[in-house]
C-alpha cells in the first residue's frame, strides 16, 4: 500500500504554506478529512529540498538549534495528550508520540539528540561531514513519517544542495572546497588559494606535480611564474659556484 509521503513525493510530510504561498517544486495539496493537508512535491527531490528550508527557518528565526528541538516543533505531541494511534490523526489533530519520533531518528542516523542544527543558518555551506550525518538524519525522519523510507540517499543529498543553493552534482568537501560530486573533475568553485600555494611551494613538490594539484589556472600561473624564477636563481647560482671555482682553481696554479 503507497504511503502518503510516497504518494506525494513529500518524504517528511510537509503540510502546505499559509494563504497563497507554494514550495517551488509544488504541484497540489493532498487534502483528507482526517489526516488533513499535505503538499504534493513533482519530486522526492523538491520535497527533501523544502524539508530543509523549513528546518533552517526553526534555527534562523525559532531559536532551535538541535535535533529534539526541532523534531519537537516538527511533530509537537497534542496539547491534551494522545486521544489516537501515534501516528495517525484525530479530528485533524496529529497523534505525534514526539519522543519515539526523536529515539528512533537517533538510532537510525547514529546522532545525538542535541545534534547540531545551526550549520544550516551558517553564511557558508556546511561541510561534507556534517552534511552526511544530516542527510542520515532526514533518511531517519523519512522512516518515521513514512512508515518506511521513501526516499534515497542520493535524492536526499541532491534536496540539501538545492536548499543550500549549490549547484546540482556538487558538494561542499571538509576542506570548504566545493567540488563535483563525483570527485573525479578538478572543478572548484571556491578554493583555498593560500593553502594551494603553500602546499606547492614548501612541500618540496616537483613542477609537474605541483601543478597538477592546482586547480585554478590563476593559482597554477602564479606558482608556474615562482618555478620559474626559482629555477632561474638555481642556474645563476650555479653558474657563479662554478666561475668562482675556476677563479680559485687558476689562482691556486699561479
Amino acid at each position: 500500500m503507497t504511503t502518503l509521503a510516497e504518494r506525494n513525493k513529500n518524504p517528511l510530510n510537509m503540510r502546505p504554506l499559509g494563504g497563497t504561498q507554494t514550495w517551488n517544486g509544488q504541484v497540489g495539496v493532498d487534502r483528507n478529512p482526517v489526516t488533513g493537508a499535505f503538499v504534493v512535491f513533482e519530486s522526492n527531490v523538491m520535497g527533501i529540498r523544502a524539508a530543509v528550508i523549513n528546518l533552517r527557518t526553526y534555527v534562523l528565526h525559532y531559536g532551535v538549534r538541535t535535533l529534539e528541538q526541532a523534531i519537537y516543533k516538527w511533530a509537537p505531541p497534542p496539547a491534551g495528550g494522545l486521544t489516537g494511534t501515534a501516528g495517525s490523526a484525530v479530528g485533524g489533530v496529529d497523534q505525534n508520540h514526539t519522543e519515539a519520533y526523536i529515539q528512533s531518528v537517533c538510532q537510525f542516523a547514529s546522532v545525538n539528540r542535541n545534534f547540531d542544527l545551526t550549520p544550516l543558518a551558517m553564511p557558508n555551506a556546511p561541510s561534507e561531514m556534517w552534511v552526511r550525518e544530516f542527510s542520515k538524519l532526514l533518511l531517519g525522519m523519512n522512516r518515521v513519517e513514512a512508515g518506511g523510507l521513501t526516499v534515497t540517499i542520493g535524492e536526499v543529498v541532491e534536496g540539501i544542495n538545492l536548499a543550500l543553493n549549490l549547484p546540482k552534482g556538487y558538494v561542499r568537501q571538509d576542506t570548504g572546497n566545493v567540488v563535483r560530486e563525483d570527485m573525479k573533475q578538478s572543478e572548484t568553485i571556491k578554493i583555498n588559494t593560500q593553502g594551494q600555494l603553500t602546499n606547492a611551494v614548501t612541500t618540496g613538490l616537483s613542477a609537474t606535480t605541483a601543478l597538477s594539484t592546482i586547480q585554478d589556472w590563476k593559482v597554477a600561473l602564479i606558482v608556474a611564474g615562482l618555478i620559474l624564477v626559482a629555477g632561474a636563481a638555481a642556474a645563476f647560482y650555479l653558474w657563479r659556484l662554478r666561475k668562482d671555482r675556476n677563479m680559485m682553481h687558476e689562482a691556486d696554479i699561479a
